[in-house]
């Protein structure tokens, strides 16, 4: 009772906000709001208002990916990759590929916001993660080595090379790979990745 209470109030405060404003940014955040909150129909209604055909188009291949709709995801997935994506909305086209198993498309999403932000580290990371599941395992190692390299603070590329590492038994790389991510500056939202670098870590230890 006490947690519908809270989705019931955060609903209201959702549609106040969206009687508020206008603002095509505005009603695209508004429009992930209601998402995560499960009101799917009210994030149709502000992403019509807004415009937002590659949002509606998302939404929908996530629909049909839930529903076990395979095909009708890919096809929703190509009509919006197609559009103009910003880089939330290209990453939800690579998480739902990747999640259906069509690791090759995402990456070709990854690669194309690679060529668009050249520095942004997590792209670079993310496509390591795809070439590792397609077992491309030097050029995940490539990417990752690129990611830390254009952000020597991200712990996330530190764990998967470090991991890659220690899997093909370059123990001493991996150890000095993770000394070197204990010296960055960390973040609290990358505590759990600081978990998982602290344990691994102690699995090398003499």
């Amino acid at each position: 009772a006490a947690a519908a209470g809270r989705r019931d109030a955060a609903l209201a405060s959702l549609a106040a906000a969206e009687r508020a404003s206008a603002d095509p940014v505005f009603l695209r955040r508004l429009a992930a709001a209601y998402r995560d909150a499960g009101d799917s129909r009210a994030a149709g209604r502000v992403r019509r208002r807004a415009g937002d055909d590659a949002g509606l188009l998302l939404d929908r291949a996530e629909a049909a990916a839930a529903a076990g709709d395979r095909r009708g995801a890919a096809a929703l997935l190509s009509r919006a990759a197609s559009l103009g994506l910003d880089d939330d909305e290209a990453r939800r086209v690579v998480l739902l590929r990747q999640s259906q198993g069509d690791y090759a498309g995402a990456a070709e999403v990854a690669r194309a916001r690679i060529v668009l932000r050249p520095v942004d580290a997590r792209w670079r990371n993310d496509l390591g993660v795809l070439h590792s599941l397609m077992g491309r395992d030097d050029e995940a190692a490539a990417d990752w080595a690129a990611a830390i390299a254009l952000d020597p603070d991200g712990l996330a590329p530190y764990l998967s090379l470090g991991t890659l590492y220690s899997s093909a038994g370059r123990r001493r790389d991996a150890l000095e790979l993770y000394e070197k991510s204990l010296s960055r500056r960390h973040v609290p939202s990358e505590a759990g990745v600081l978990r998982r670098i602290l344990e691994e870590r102690r699995k090398l230890l003499p």
